[in-house]
């Protein structure tokens, strides 16, 4: 970066930082005032500050936190004992899901979190429009163009609202660097993977709700962060139940009932809604790669990598188990194989469609014929799942569940296997 940008990216930072700072409802979370919040800025550099964090290879919580903690003391009456990075991920999962934490979080360090948490903010998003897309780090949210005719607009508002307001991305960010677990390059990868399909599939006429899959893309594993420390080895079981609870505090139905049966063993293609089907695809095929200084490295795997990277994972694997997958890889593979036929890029080297030639179904062969026969399926049940789900009587029905404390999952009734 040369000196001249260099100098405008600080300077436009440093007004956004101000912008923020002194947003109304800001000030009101902060119980400040404009005039003594800038007095406070003051007392530091900031510009300075901008231009370390902006310096660094990459932009890190804890670099950011490193030119904060000199006003986020200011804020506080006493000092902190622990790690703040540490505090301020249980205070966000606290926020979340009032159970999941058992550390009581002291109303002496609030004001110092949400300023830090509001830095952190201008810096992540000075990030996301100056550094090119990444799959495991970035979001691309449905459009307000690709909600105009869905009719889960205004939950997909208030999801992306809830989300924001509650921290979730930085919350993500900050256990990126201070956990084992990558949660961040996984939710992130999937959301990927599902809106780069749902996108094109839209384009072939075929049904498919944006900000639906948006949606449940981004928060199917919010519910980890509700599992307590003592259901940790039952966190692969457990986050269906949190995620569904979290949607419904949230009133975020829809979306709920999607993000929270994500699980290959809820895969039935003759019953779920195209939603269901792509988050469930699209999760499959985001793992872990590897393990590098006992950071977990996230992985893009084919749907035949990602099926063997899972038998490869399992312990006693008997032949009831194996059989299991090889009937969820076939059923998620002829959903694939349907996405392919439609002209879906499935390999993620382009966005666009390719152009598929039908052949006459009269000079077809026998393996062509079945394979044809799977997609008029595929196609008349995506198209009568979507009929059912926009049906006012059975909306009416799955809000009335939903709202009156019936969830989709229970703590004692959940999936058999991860």
């Amino acid at each position: 970066m040369g000196v001249f940008m260099q100098k405008k990216s600080i300077q436009d930072l440093y007004h956004n930082l101000i912008d923020c700072l002194t947003d109304r409802r800001f000030l009101r979370k902060m119980r400040a005032t404009k005039k003594s919040m800038l007095l406070l800025l003051k007392q530091d550099d900031w510009k300075a500050n901008i231009k370390f964090v902006i310096q660094q290879e990459e932009i890190t919580c804890e670099n950011v936190l490193s030119v904060c903690l000199k006003t986020m003391e200011i804020f506080c009456q006493e000092k902190l004992q622990q790690n703040w990075l540490e505090y301020i991920y249980q205070y966000i999962r606290k926020g979340l899901f009032q159970e999941s934490v058992k550390i009581t979080i002291s109303p002496y360090y609030e004001k110092a979190i949400f300023f830090y948490l509001e830095v952190l903010r201008v810096f992540l998003n000075y990030e996301k429009d100056t550094k090119p897309f990444e799959r495991t780090r970035d979001f691309q949210f449905a459009t307000e163009e690709e909600i105009s005719e869905s009719h889960y607009a205004e939950e997909y508002r208030r999801f992306r609202k809830c989300i924001k307001n509650q921290y979730f991305y930085e919350l993500m960010r900050i256990g990126k660097e201070i956990m084992p677990f990558d949660s961040l390059a996984h939710i992130a990868g999937v959301h990927y993977i599902a809106m780069h399909t749902a996108r094109q599939i839209v384009k072939t006429n075929v049904p498919v709700d944006l900000g639906l899959i948006s949606g449940a893309a981004a928060g199917h594993d919010i519910g980890k962060y509700g599992c307590k420390e003592e259901e940790v080895k039952r966190i692969p079981y457990l986050h269906y139940y949190y995620t569904d609870l979290w949607c419904k505090i949230n009133l975020l139905p829809a979306i709920g009932h999607i993000a929270a049966n994500h699980s290959t063993w809820d895969l039935e293609l003759e019953d779920l809604p195209i939603e269901s089907l792509i988050l469930i695809y699209a999760d499959f095929r985001v793992k872990t790669k590897c393990w590098e200084n006992g950071k977990e490295i996230m992985g893009f795997f084919s749907l035949e990598d990602s099926f063997q990277v899972i038998l490869d994972k399992l312990d006693n694997v008997d032949d009831a188990k194996e059989n299991r997958y090889r009937h969820v890889y076939a059923k998620l593979k002829d959903f694939e194989n349907y996405m392919i036929s439609l002209g879906v890029n499935v390999d993620f080297s382009t966005n666009q469609l390719t152009m598929k030639l039908q052949k006459d179904k009269a000079i077809l062969n026998m393996d062509q014929t079945v394979e044809a026969l799977k997609y008029m399926a595929i196609e008349h049940n995506i198209s009568l799942m979507h009929r059912l789900s926009h049906a006012p009587q059975i909306q009416e029905l799955i809000n009335s569940k939903m709202g009156k404390g019936k969830y989709i999952l229970d703590k004692e009734h959940l999936p058999i296997y991860p």
